[in-house]
C-alpha cells in the first residue's frame, strides 16, 4: 500500500540515483496525502533547489516552517540559497534563527562563519571601490574597515564554537587558520592548519593552505614541502605549482622553479603571473633572451594588469643586454607606479637612473 512516508523513501531513492525531478513528482504526491509532511516540504525544496527553481524552494522551506517554526532544514535551506545567492547578510539571518532554534547545531555555526568571512571580504574590497575622500567621511562605527573586523571576528567565535561541539570538522580548522592568518597571528594558524591535516592527511587543499601559512611567516623550506605534499596528493593543483616555482625562486634553485611554472602554465595557461615569474627565473640565471622573451610575452597578453615589479624585472634585464633607453623607461615606470617607495629600493633605482643617463664622452 503507498504512504505519504513510502512515497517519501522512494524519493530519497530517486536522489541517490540523480533523479531529482522524479523525486520532486513523489514528494508532491507525498505533500497531496499528508499537507502535513514536514520532511517532505523539506527535501522537495532541496531539490528544487538544486535544479535552479529558487522561488519553489523557498516556497518549500516557508511551509516547513509554518508548519514547524524550529525546523532546521527550513532555515538550512533558505539560508544556503541565499549564500549561493551571495547574500551572505539574509543568509546569517537564517543561520541567526537557526542557531536559535537549535544551540548545539556545530554546523549551523560552522555555516554561519563561512557567511560572516565573506562578508568580512566583501567589505574590504569596498575600500578599493570607495574614494579616498568619501572615505574620510564615514563614522568610524560604519567605515568598512570597521565592519570587516566585526565579521571576521565573528566568524573567529563561529568556527571556535563548531570545533567545540564536533571536534573532528577539519574545514572548521582550516577556515579558522585563514582567519589567524588574515589577523596576523600565524603560529596559530599553523596550529590549526596542522590539526586540519591530522584529521584529513588526504586533503591536497590543507597541504597548500599550510604551505602558505609558512610563506606567511618566511619559511620558504617547509611551505616548498608541503607545497610538493599537496601536489603528491593532487597533480593537476596548477596554482600549487606556481606556489612551488615561487618558493625554489626564492630558495635559489631557478631551473627548478622555471620546470615548475612550466607545470602551472602547462595546467593554468590563462595565469600570467606565471609567464611573469618564469621570466624573472631566467634573469637570475643569467638567460636574458628567454627572460625578456617572457617578460614582453607577458606584457602584451597582461593589458592595464602589470605590477610594478614587473617593470623592475625588465629593467634589469633590458639593463643586461645593454638595451639602455629600454632599461630607462622601464625603472622611471616602476618609480612612477611607487614601487621604490613600496620595496624599498628608490635610491638604488635612482642610482641606476642616473648612471644610464649619463652620457658617454668620446675620446678624439
Amino acid at each position: 500500500m503507498t504512504t505519504a512516508s513510502s512515497l517519501l523513501n522512494e524519493g530519497l531513492k530517486k536522489v541517490e540515483q540523480g533523479d531529482r525531478e522524479g523525486a520532486i513528482e513523489l514528494w508532491t504526491q507525498a505533500i497531496a496525502m499528508d499537507e502535513t509532511l514536514v520532511k517532505a516540504y523539506t527535501n522537495r525544496g532541496t531539490a528544487k533547489a538544486a535544479i535552479n527553481d529558487i522561488d519553489g524552494a523557498l516556497a518549500d522551506f516557508d511551509k516547513a516552517l509554518e508548519l514547524d517554526e524550529n525546523n532546521a532544514d527550513g532555515y538550512l535551506g533558505r539560508a544556503n540559497i541565499f549564500a549561493r545567492q551571495k547574500h551572505h547578510n539574509k543568509a546569517v539571518t537564517e543561520f541567526d534563527k537557526l542557531i536559535a532554534a537549535h544551540p548545539n547545531d556545530g554546523l549551523a555555526y560552522y555555516n554561519r562563519g563561512n557567511s560572516h568571512m565573506v562578508i568580512a571580504m566583501e567589505r574590504m574590497m569596498s575600500l578599493q571601490q570607495l574614494p579616498p575622500e568619501a572615505l574620510k567621511k564615514i563614522p568610524k562605527m560604519f567605515h568598512p574597515r570597521t565592519l570587516s573586523e566585526k565579521s571576521t571576528q565573528n566568524a573567529l567565535a563561529d568556527f571556535t564554537k563548531a570545533i567545540e561541539l564536533i571536534p573532528d570538522l577539519a574545514s572548521a580548522y582550516s577556515n579558522r587558520a585563514n582567519i589567524h592568518m588574515q589577523m596576523k597571528k600565524p603560529q596559530d594558524a599553523l596550529k590549526d592548519i596542522t590539526k586540519a591535516i591530522e584529521l584529513e592527511p588526504d586533503s591536497a587543499d590543507y597541504f597548500k593552505n599550510r604551505g602558505s601559512v609558512y610563506v606567511g611567516m618566511r619559511q620558504a623550506e617547509p611551505a616548498l614541502k608541503d607545497y610538493e605534499m599537496a601536489l603528491k596528493l593532487n597533480p593537476k593543483m596548477g596554482e600549487v605549482w606556481s606556489l612551488k616555482g615561487t618558493m625554489l625562486h626564492m630558495l635559489e634553485r631557478n631551473q627548478e622553479a622555471i620546470d615548475a611554472y612550466n607545470k602551472a602554465l602547462e595546467l593554468e595557461p590563462q595565469n600570467l603571473g606565471n609567464l611573469m615569474n618564469r621570466g624573472i627565473a631566467y634573469r637570475h640565471l643569467g638567460e636574458h633572451q628567454k627572460a625578456i622573451s617572457d617578460l614582453n610575452g607577458f606584457a602584451s597578453k597582461a593589458g592595464k594588469r602589470i605590477p610594478p615589479q614587473f617593470y623592475r624585472n625588465r629593467g634589469n634585464v633590458h639593463e643586461a643586454l645593454e638595451n639602455k633607453d629600454q632599461a630607462v623607461q622601464d625603472y622611471e615606470a616602476y618609480l612612477k607606479m611607487g614601487g621604490g617607495r613600496h620595496f624599498g629600493d628608490q635610491a638604488e633605482i635612482e642610482a641606476k637612473l642616473k648612471t644610464l643617463k649619463k652620457p658617454k664622452w668620446k675620446i678624439w
